[in-house]
């Protein structure tokens, strides 16, 4: 008896499965919000910025720079090292881009590669296709700000290009503030989740 109890469950289970599926292919899509697209917009800026900053004093430098982000302040490296930094911003950047352009079509076809807050399952938006697509959307927006914190710590990492840069207050707390920004961002993501939940509870 247990076990058919566990294989009608299992059985149950994969029924189920397949039946959140179906009702994820018919999603309604909407826009990207206004407010998302001024922050990509924003982001996009602070990037270009950035770069434009780096290219500028990179072609200043010596061959052998000291490497301020070490924790042995002592430490020397040769300054092609540094192109690491708007390599990997950049490459943050536009895979993130296409993942929010594309948002609906990965949650489609590839759900595995998305992970969204366990709200959105919990106030059973599957049911209602308009109003899943809707709070996908505001989901993304605010993984938008992804989009603008990322490019302010690469402006941040730039400036420590400019001469004297190594040393005084500005050595002294950039990885500070760093830590801090990161704290500040993560709480103001789970504020905005915070409220994307309660208005839609309201509207369930």
């Amino acid at each position: 008896m247990a076990l058919n109890h566990s294989s009608t469950k299992h059985a149950y289970l994969k029924i189920n499965y397949a039946h959140l599926q179906c009702h994820s292919m018919k999603v309604t899509h909407y826009p990207l919000s206004r407010f998302a697209r001024i922050t990509l917009l924003c982001g996009l800026i602070v990037n270009i910025i950035a770069l434009l900053i780096f290219a500028h004093y990179y072609q200043m430098l010596p061959s052998t720079i000291p490497n301020h982000l070490n924790l042995n302040h002592n430490a020397l490296g040769p300054k092609t090292s540094l192109l690491v930094i708007p390599a990997i911003f950049w490459t943050v950047f536009v895979l993130f881009l296409v993942i929010i352009h594309f948002r609906y079509t990965l949650l489609e076809k590839y759900p595995y590669l998305i992970n969204l807050p366990s709200f959105v399952y919990r106030l059973g938006m599957e049911k209602n296709p308009k109003l899943e697509g809707e709070v996908i959307n505001k989901v993304f927006t605010v993984y938008s700000l992804t989009m603008l914190y990322v490019p302010i710590v690469n402006l941040i990492l730039t400036l420590s290009l400019l001469p004297n840069a190594g040393h005084g207050l500005y050595a002294r707390t950039i990885l500070p503030f760093i830590f801090i920004t990161v704290a500040i961002f993560v709480i103001a993501v789970f504020a905005l989740y915070r409220n994307i939940y309660r208005s839609f509870a309201k509207r369930n």
